[in-house]
């Protein structure tokens, strides 16, 4: 699940945001070989079956190697993509940032696509003493500006609706 391949990431992206690690690496099945057999002919009974032993995965320079605990550790990893891509946002919108009542699933919206995830399944977003306001106001006044940029049209998206409910 997406989930295990963020929180179960490559070291190599540990401070890479989940935004980015979409946007610039696919998860590709590993590349395995067959391991030769050695044993003897009368021992061959099943030979034609193959058991876990016999597969090896073959690692590439260009895959990167989830975190062993991964379920998909040994069959996938990821790869850096030859071109970006912008990450298409399924489900819920992301919240209103100019409602009073919507702040903290704003806040949290942002954060998990923008703020590298710890790898604790209790909080990987924040500190345990810290708003979701705070959280994000931390990572806003650390962003690159390509990142607020993102922000800043999610945001847009909802100034769109409302002009266009506006005239209708």
């Amino acid at each position: 699940s997406l989930v295990y391949d963020i929180l179960y990431r490559p070291k190599e992206l540990e401070n890479v945001p989940m935004w980015d690690q979409i946007g610039e690496y696919v998860k590709i099945r590993r590349r395995t070989r067959k391991r030769r057999r050695t044993a003897a002919p009368e021992n061959l009974e099943n030979s034609d079956t193959e058991s876990e032993s016999d597969v090896i995965s073959v690692s590439d320079s260009s895959e990167l190697l989830f975190l062993p605990i991964h379920p998909q550790y040994t069959t996938h990893a990821l790869r850096k993509r030859k071109i970006r891509h912008i990450p298409v946002l399924c489900g819920w919108p992301i919240p209103r940032r100019d409602l009073a009542d919507q702040n903290d699933k704003y806040s949290v919206s942002v954060l998990s696509l923008f703020q590298p995830w710890a790898r604790s399944l209790t909080d990987p977003l924040k500190q345990d003493n810290v708003s979701w306001n705070d959280a994000l106001a931390q990572l806003l006044s650390r962003l690159p500006p390509h990142h607020l940029e993102v922000i800043d049209h999610m945001q847009e998206q909802w100034e769109c609706k409302l002009a266009a409910d506006d005239f209708s």
